[in-house]
């Protein structure tokens, strides 16, 4: 029969904001375990409330830095009264592998927690069924989410990536085990918020920037006015398959061995009545899970989402090398992207490395449809509103009524961002923007793709 072992728990009666914790309980699981469960009580909860824990051998405190990496389950966020539990690894925590630990006690305490503890930062849509899953910073904390790694310091991810700006992404926090499961690049749809509204901040690039038509890139002044979610990876093959009921990219890439994450490709921009195109794809998601505020981005919108805090032309915050904008030779553009100096195709995607919303493949591998109609130069600059001047600040841009130039005859032409796997890094840059025709075309190939947003009115 399964004992269950009750060990000593210091009973802690914090106050907070009226809020009590009470009523602990330890308990050890051996000996089929040497984790221990603490469960508790809070009453008199009137905001959101964090548990703080300490850990002792009797009397004497145990000091240990892997203690808080030790435990998991409910301890953040905790927005009304109720019962709750949480389990430490004393093994993680202290490096004993005792089989009883009769004279372990805790403490606990209440803390504020965090305003946006419990904000939803990432949306996860069942593709079969249309449901969403909503998951909050408190989710990652107690380690309720599948495949929870997550990270809170960007410059973690490797030695060359320099901190985004805190006004721009706020507290970092994204999801790197989002990776590590094969349904969120098939059967599920992962989608991040990007806290973009009344922010202002410098689209295009600065006249310092090299790179491939730099000076389409007008540097301007941006205010978008809401928040909204965008997909972590480029859509794949089998995301477009599900939504749509078919595979909209060429039948050599539908053939590969690793097709289904692959981004589907070959996309053209098109209308919600023409298959296989990327607005088709949009509407069937409007209809699949009756959300209205499924949409491709915008340019902006876009923009603001890959540079993710950085003002520089890579979102790592570093710049493509001035020897290397032509070559293959770029290391920057290397950790982030599938260009013309590491591939000669698509590639699965999510193994580069992410911005600091935590979003792959914003450069390289497909370059993205944006909802915009491509201009530049003077009426690029026309489309900022009249009688704009530099230090101006365009509110919630979404380009011009008409295209600037034709394409094949065709004047309905939209523009595509982030490059892809066939372009050196002058084409690989936060700003860059290229155009093609929008109308559905039997001539195709697999080098443009697509990410979709979610619209949210908060």
């Amino acid at each position: 029969m399964k004992k269950t072992m009750i060990l000593a728990g210091l009973v802690a009666t914090a106050s907070l904001n009226a809020a009590v914790i009470e009523q602990v309980i330890v308990r050890q699981q051996w000996p089929w375990s040497t984790d221990v469960k603490v469960e508790y009580k809070v009453t008199g909860v009137t905001s959101p409330v964090n548990i703080a824990v300490r850990a002792f051998n009797g009397e004497e405190e145990l000091s240990s830095a892997n203690l808080e990496a030790s435990i998991s389950g409910e301890r953040y966020g905790i927005a009304e009264d109720g019962v709750g539990t949480f389990v430490i690894d004393p093994v993680k925590a202290f490096g004993t592998s005792k089989v009883a630990l009769a004279n372990f006690k805790v403490k606990l305490s209440l803390t504020e927690a965090a305003s946006n503890i419990n904000e939803v930062i990432y949306k996860v849509f069942d593709l079969s069924t249309g449901a969403c899953q909503d998951i909050t910073r408190a989710d990652f904390y107690n380690g309720k989410v599948e495949d929870g790694d997550y990270v809170t310091d960007y410059t973690s991810l490797h030695s060359r990536f320099l901190a985004p700006s805190s006004e721009m992404v706020g507290d970092v926090l994204f999801w790197t085990g989002v990776t590590n499961n094969v349904k969120y690049k098939t059967t599920h749809l992962v989608m991040r918020k990007i806290p973009a509204a009344n922010k202002v901040w410098c689209m295009g690039a600065p006249t310092t920037e090299r790179g491939y038509r730099a000076q389409t890139e007008t540097n301007h002044l941006v205010k978008l006015t809401q928040n909204y979610y965008i997909g972590v990876f480029e859509l794949t093959q089998r995301q477009y398959t599900l939504i749509t009921g078919q595979n909209g990219s060429l039948p050599d890439e539908q053939a590969r061995e690793e097709a289904d994450v692959l981004p589907v490709s070959g996309m053209k921009f098109g209308n919600v009545g023409v298959e296989k195109t990327v607005l088709y794809a949009v509407a069937k998601l409007r209809q699949n899970t009756g959300l209205e505020g499924f949409n491709l981005p915008t340019e902006a919108q876009w923009e603001f989402a890959c540079r993710a805090g950085s003002d520089t032309g890579l979102y790592s915050g570093r710049q493509s090398s001035s020897s290397g904008l032509w070559s293959g030779c770029d290391t920057d553009v290397d950790l982030l992207a599938w260009f013309a100096g590491n591939s000669s195709g698509t590639k699965v995607v999510g193994l580069k490395l992410p911005n600091a919303f935590g979003l792959y493949d914003m450069l390289g591998n497909v370059r993205e449809w944006a909802l915009d109609m491509y201009s530049e130069y003077d009426a690029y600059v026309a489309s900022f509103g009249a009688g704009w001047q530099p230090g101006d600040v365009v509110v919630d841009p979404t380009g011009p009524a008409q295209a600037s130039v034709t394409v094949s005859g065709s004047t309905d032409v939209r523009t595509l961002r982030g490059g892809h796997y066939g372009l050196y890094p002058a084409m690989v840059r936060n700003c860059s923007r290229i155009y093609n025709t929008a109308r559905w075309q039997e001539t195709k190939t697999n080098d443009s793709g697509m990410r979709v947003i979610l619209a949210i009115t908060e």
